[in-house]
């Protein structure tokens, strides 16, 4: 068995604790509502002069957030390389390196998820695979939706052609 040691951030949703790799990771700030819109059907953040999708871990994994008002939750920016992603969570825990245990056999493919972790109070926190969320959000929207969307978004960042992500496995 392979393990590698990473830097992360922690994050929590609900009840649960999740790890995010600290490599994908741009920012964090804390959201408004009124930061928010909507744009063919998908939630943006306008953050300084740019535009981006966010989606909520809760219910992409189908959580109930600790937190119901909006003004209480963080939106951890992360980033592809090619997109950028706005993931909304209850609570920031920090920063922490994380001994990565690979579980494909106890995973779904698919699943947002590149693995576990045994964080310091020693609860097991699923690993995001922050390039599965991009991919599964996207996946949320027809492919005009999408193409409509990151049009707009590029558009109100200004120009540049939306040129679809593709990932390797």
């Amino acid at each position: 068995m392979t393990l590698a040691i990473i830097p992360a951030l922690l994050v929590r949703l609900g009840n649960e604790t999740f790890t995010i790799p600290l490599a994908t990771v741009e920012e964090t700030l804390r959201i408004f509502e009124n930061e928010t819109s909507t744009i063919e059907g998908v939630e943006v953040i306008h953050l300084r002069d740019s535009t981006m999708p966010i989606f909520r871990l809760s219910e992409l994994f189908n959580i109930t957030p600790e937190n119901q008002d909006a003004s209480k939750s963080f939106v951890v920016i992360v980033s592809t390389g090619m997109q950028k992603i706005g993931l909304v969570v209850d609570e920031l825990m920090g920063q922490q390196e994380v001994v990565i245990k690979p579980m494909e056999d106890y995973l779904q493919e698919n699943s947002g998820f590149s693995g576990a972790t045994i964080i310091g109070d020693g609860q097991i926190s699923l690993i995001l695979d922050v390039y599965e969320l991009v991919n599964m959000t996207a996946g949320r929207q027809t492919k005009r939706q999408k193409d409509l969307l990151f049009q707009r978004i590029a558009a109100e960042n200004g120009g540049g052609d939306y040129q679809e992500p593709v990932t390797v496995h």
